[in-house]
């Protein structure tokens, strides 16, 4: 990977920046049209299956490559799937093969309201050619491309329980990464410190900053379900 102070930092609204947003966005929609248009379960499931290998090859490609480069210590510290984005790679992967209600609309308020935020502000973080941001920028593109392949394509939609289900089980994931932190001396989700570098979303002082986004994803979560409100919350 490489320290961010040996090679050239990703500048936020570049040309890089501005072709990633653009590749996420025509992948989601290409994918999507293609599985709402589609009649063969079999070709459906393949797409499926191909996003979900897709997002566990570059994650498991991610391990040996930290491990190998930077060693085990830098792996625990950066590396686990302890940030609510890795969590959502797995779970949209999963998803993606077993079209689980539950953990889709984990997956769905998740990967709209916390990894497209991530992918839009990125943490100060490598540049391009770095792996570093390769396995970023792909990651969280994946994990939005098979969100919109399951919402837009499969037509899956999240319930209205689904939603506080979902804020319940954030509040839950909270809980055990900053369990794994206070074991393992990490700062996964940014529980411990705000990340480096200017953010959005950090503008508060430790502890406040996380009571702020609690609140902030709420709303997010609210506006994420007004488009399906009209549907029966079954």
């Amino acid at each position: 990977m490489g320290s961010l102070s040996t090679v050239s930092q990703f500048e936020p609204f570049s040309v890089d920046h501005f072709i990633v947003i653009g590749a996420t966005v025509f992948l989601s929609i290409v994918v999507s049209i293609f599985l709402r248009r589609n009649t063969s379960p079999v070709r459906e499931r393949l797409v499926c299956i191909g996003i979900a290998c897709f997002l566990i090859a570059i994650e498991g490609f991610n391990y040996f490559y930290t491990v190998t480069h930077d060693g085990w210590r830098y792996f625990v510290d950066q590396a686990l799937p302890l940030h609510a984005c890795g969590v959502a790679l797995y779970l949209a992967a999963f998803t993606l093969i077993k079209r689980r209600q539950m953990t889709f609309e984990m997956v769905y308020f998740w990967g709209f309201a916390g990894t497209t935020q991530a992918l839009l502000t990125p943490i100060a973080q490598a540049g391009f050619p770095a792996w570093f941001s390769f396995h970023f920028f792909l990651t969280h593109g994946g994990v939005i491309v098979g969100v919109s392949a399951l919402t837009f394509g499969l037509r899956m939609r999240p319930r209205f329980k689904g939603l506080w289900m979902t804020y319940a089980a954030t509040w839950g994931l909270v809980l055990v990464v900053g369990a794994a932190n206070w074991l393992l001396g990490t700062n996964y989700m940014y529980l411990c410190a705000p990340p480096t570098g200017p953010t959005p979303f950090y503008f508060l002082p430790w502890p406040w900053y996380l009571l702020f986004l609690g609140v902030l994803a709420l709303v997010l979560f609210v506006l994420l379900w007004l488009p399906f409100a009209k549907r029966k919350s079954a």
